[in-house]
């Protein structure tokens, strides 16, 4: 088991997401259970935030992206005849297909899947955050290594303690 330890949730979630966007599985990735005395309604209203505010970056750089190469396209054929409100619709046509693709990108890139990224959003945390990665796979364990000494953990250790 590699245990990286981090100064914030913030720190641990962009670890945890690190891990997975480097093929380590979530289930291969935790966090220990937050305090208690923390009130669910306020955890998941820090994940909506959180996951909201990726939504809504993707949407906006997609709907830009896609207004733009379908402009791109509505110019090449306004010069072969196409009437300006047919360019019009095609860049809003753009504009949607974009900003839902943006959506997808932006949660899809911004949410982990293992049980440990939600634990991030546990306050107060006025300690560190352990992140563990759980494989048996040296492999997998090199890859965590390097990803997480990338991120600058406070501490990164190795226990010989069993995996879940």
């Amino acid at each position: 088991m590699l245990i990286a330890v981090f100064r914030s949730p913030e720190d641990a979630r962009a670890a945890i997401e690190a891990l997975e966007h480097h093929g380590i599985d979530g289930v291969e990735i935790g966090v220990p259970a937050p305090p208690r005395d923390d009130r669910p309604a306020s955890v998941d209203r820090r994940t909506l935030l959180h996951v909201g505010g990726r939504a809504g970056k993707g949407i906006a750089a997609g709907v830009v992206v896609g207004a733009a190469v379908f402009a791109v396209a509505g110019i090449v054929l306004l010069l072969t005849g196409l009437p300006a409100a047919a360019f019009a619709g095609l860049v809003l046509a753009g504009a949607a297909i974009g900003g839902t693709a943006g959506a997808f990108i932006g949660v899809e890139r911004g949410v982990g899947m293992s049980e440990g990224w939600e634990q991030t959003f546990h306050e107060p945390r006025a300690h560190t955050v352990p992140v563990e990665v759980h494989t048996t796979s040296a492999a997998e364990m090199e890859t965590a290594r390097r990803v997480l000494e990338e991120r600058r953990p406070l501490a990164l250790r190795e226990s010989l303690g069993a995996g879940r």
